[in-house]
């Protein structure tokens, strides 16, 4: 099913200085990222995969009375600088940006609002930029058929991916640093129907299936080189995260409650996502993952780890890794109790050995 889709678009404007506070210890920095001078919120939903360029949105001006939303856009953070990236006519001041190349010189994402297209939205973005996916309304006969498609684009054309079997949509989330591997998920409206993730190669769409005793599945990122696949599983058995690799698919595990992976560093070792917690706390934790250590909330990992303790702070999802798996960004609760997003830079895994001592030697002063 190759169908050609819409074509994309981009609007950048204007930049503005603002300073990051920051809190270091134990070689780990936390930022948190600045705020428009008269917004209230922000959230980060991706990194380039050196660790430069963060973007997401931000509220650019409070709205006008309770009852009516304010202006909020897409945006980066690069080197102290928040820049919003605008939007198009008719787009109701809205837009959001879900994704940036290896080195952040291209962003992609969506306009949300009235603008006279058909809906689409970018989630991903190959190394050099050249390839992006996500997903559009394809356009069926009758129209009341239209339906969601995961879309590729390469060369000015996106083109459709298609759905797995028993589906009645799909969408695309992740793509590898090349381009050649699309993950994403086929679902039905029916909530008896498939729901799968699927890891697209060649023009070949492949259920992933889902983890032990499970039915559903979603891939939301893959790794660098497309062998490694995260994202949710769910269904009897739960609602853990999973890692796929070689044809199985194995859970990760929760925090007591649901998991969500959400992106992966570019060797795959490092997964970074949202976790519930038990007792059906309505808000979740940003958590980190990798084989040595399972699945930890990642405001434990800095304080426990590092001696870093975000002042304030509540980490709620951990959004983007950069491809060395030391820079982490996200959103969570600021000290002001606004949404606001951050950026996580770890060491080096060598350079940690020599830290520890003075990361454990820190935590216990503050603790006196």
């Amino acid at each position: 099913m190759n169908r050609a889709l819409l074509p994309l678009s981009v609007a950048v404007v204007a930049c503005q200085l603002l300073s990051i506070p920051a809190a270091r210890a134990a070689g780990a920095l936390f930022e948190t990222l600045p705020l428009y001078p008269r917004g209230k919120g922000a959230a980060a939903f991706g990194v380039s995969r050196d660790g430069s360029t963060v973007v997401g949105d931000a509220n650019l001006a409070p709205a006008p009375s309770p009852t009516m939303p304010g202006v909020s856009e897409g945006v980066m953070w690069r080197n102290g600088q928040i820049t919003a990236l605008g939007d198009l006519p008719g787009a109701d001041d809205r837009s959001v940006a879900r994704a940036a190349s290896a080195d952040g010189s291209v962003i992609v994402g969506a306009l949300i609002g009235p603008v006279g297209l058909r809906p689409i939205e970018a989630h991903a973005v190959s190394a050099d930029g050249s390839v992006v996916i996500g997903e559009a309304l394809s356009p069926s006969s009758p129209p009341a058929a239209d339906h969601l498609e995961a879309f590729r684009w390469s060369n000015g054309v996106a083109t459709g991916l298609g759905r797995l079997s028993n589906t009645d949509y799909s969408r695309a989330f992740g793509v590898s640093a090349d381009g050649s591997v699309v993950v994403g998920d086929s679902a039905s409206f029916s909530g008896s129907g498939r729901s799968e993730a699927f890891r697209w190669v060649n023009g070949v769409m492949t259920a992933l299936g889902s983890t032990p005793g499970n039915i559903g599945s979603v891939a939301t990122a893959v790794s660098a080189d497309g062998r490694v696949v995260v994202g949710a599983a769910f269904g009897p058995a739960g609602f853990p995260a999973f890692r796929w690799e070689n044809g199985v698919m194995g859970s990760i595990g929760d925090l007591g409650s649901s998991a969500y992976a959400q992106a992966v560093s570019g060797d795959g070792s490092v997964i970074v996502g949202w976790a519930g917690l038990p007792g059906g706390a309505s808000e979740t934790v940003a958590f980190i993952w990798d084989a040595a250590h399972g699945m930890r909330n990642l405001q434990d990992v800095l304080r426990t780890d590092y001696g870093l303790d975000p002042a304030g702070w509540q980490l709620l999802q951990a959004t983007g890794i950069s491809d060395d798996g030391r820079t982490i960004v996200g959103y969570g609760h600021g000290p002001d109790d606004n949404l606001q997003a951050f950026r996580v830079t770890l060491p080096e895994p060598a350079a940690m050995s020599l830290f520890a001592p003075a990361a454990a030697m820190l935590l216990r002063r503050r603790r006196r």
